[in-house]
């Protein structure tokens, strides 16, 4: 991003969509896991599965559930299949997340708590760049 310096970038937000599956995954149970070997970590050729990279990329999904505290509904999850998919990335995909990013922006996702969330991260911020820039004196 040419012109924009590393001080500069907390102006900018990021939504993540188009990142996961609109399907839910197959589950696993803790005791058939505990029999299994490596190969069968790798590949279930009775389920046609990867279970060692399904709890890997499923749990990435799990975590963020977990950090919004101050939000009853801190994620989208009325999408299409097409927009959830990470590999769909034709022309028509591409600009129907556009879309629907440029409307979360325009909306009132977590109207409860969000101006406050954003005013004690300024606050947060202020601070740190204070205490940084007087401990370089």
């Amino acid at each position: 991003m040419k012109g924009i310096g590393p001080s500069e970038y907390q102006k900018f937000l990021v939504i993540s969509i188009g990142t996961g599956s609109a399907s839910p995954k197959k589950t696993y149970d803790a005791q058939d896991a505990a029999k299994w070997g490596v190969l069968s970590w790798m590949f279930d050729a009775k389920d046609r599965t990867t279970p060692l990279l399904d709890v890997i990329f499923e749990s990435a999904g799990v975590w963020p559930n977990t950090t919004p505290r101050f939000c009853s509904k801190p994620y989208v999850d009325d999408l299409d299949e097409d927009d959830v998919s990470m590999d769909l990335t034709m022309t028509e995909n591409l600009k129907s997340l556009e879309k629907i990013g440029h409307n979360l922006l325009n909306s009132e996702i977590c109207p409860c708590r969000f101006a406050q969330d954003l005013s004690e991260e300024l606050k947060l911020r202020k601070e740190r760049k204070a205490n940084n820039d007087g401990s370089s004196n």
